[in-house]
């Protein structure tokens, strides 16, 4: 298969480098620092479809905009595909370059309902949840997720088939799956059957913590 780059059309470099959204962490003064420090790409923490339908004034807080901020990202997450179509929608009419769907937070507040990494249990939600959000913008679409719900039932790549048969543009795959939380090595070998396994292209994920991680990371993959 020919092999898709959507990352020029954004202005990044091919092999971007991503800060990962963090809960609690992740608002425009941090990411004004990360970009500063050579992230290619920042976003806006995870964000909740139902707060957004449901216009939570914190949420529209958490979607505010530097305006010294260069290439930036929000990420959504829905406990269904409908929900989280009309909220990539609102997102899409906002001044976003890019939207990520959550697929892999462990967090049991989240996965309770029916989010984040609740969806790595139903591929065929997965493939209805991509195709609503791509069809509700023309921004590029990505989706974040992890190796499986856990290690008796890792589904990584059929998940990723689904979310490249959505119409992603890209993929970001966590080397873990939810029931290892962070509390195990990242699976490179996860990650590499992934990267096989589709065309578009991927980003590996988890325990990246200094230029060696990364390079390593990236040479295994």
């Amino acid at each position: 298969m020919q092999k898709v780059q959507p990352f020029a059309s954004l202005g990044l470099p091919k092999n971007p480098l991503i800060l990962a959204p963090l809960a609690g962490v992740s608002d425009h003064p941090f990411r004004r620092v990360c970009s500063a420090n050579g992230a290619d790409l920042t976003y806006v923490e995870m964000i909740s479809a139902t707060a957004m339908l449901y216009a939570s004034a914190r949420t529209f807080d958490m979607l505010k905009r530097h305006e010294s901020e260069g290439i930036l990202g929000v990420q959504i997450t829905g406990p269904n595909a409908d929900q989280l179509g009309r909220a990539v929608e609102m997102l899409g009419k906002m001044p976003f370059d890019t939207i990520d769907i959550n697929m892999g937070c462990p967090v049991k507040k989240v996965v309770k309902t029916g989010c984040g990494s609740a969806i790595l249990k139903d591929p065929e939600r997965v493939l209805e949840t991509v195709r609503a959000a791509c069809q509700a913008t023309d921004k590029p679409v990505s989706a974040k997720f992890r190796l499986g719900w856990d290690k008796q039932s890792r589904n990584a790549v059929e998940v990723a088939q689904a979310i490249e048969a959505g119409g992603a543009a890209w993929m970001t795959i966590h080397g873990r799956t939810r029931a290892d939380d962070y509390g195990v090595p990242v699976d490179l070998q996860g990650i590499r059957e992934v990267k096989k396994s589709v065309s578009i292209p991927v980003i590996g994920n988890g325990n990246l913590f200094q230029t060696i991680d990364a390079d390593q990371m990236r040479a295994y993959t």
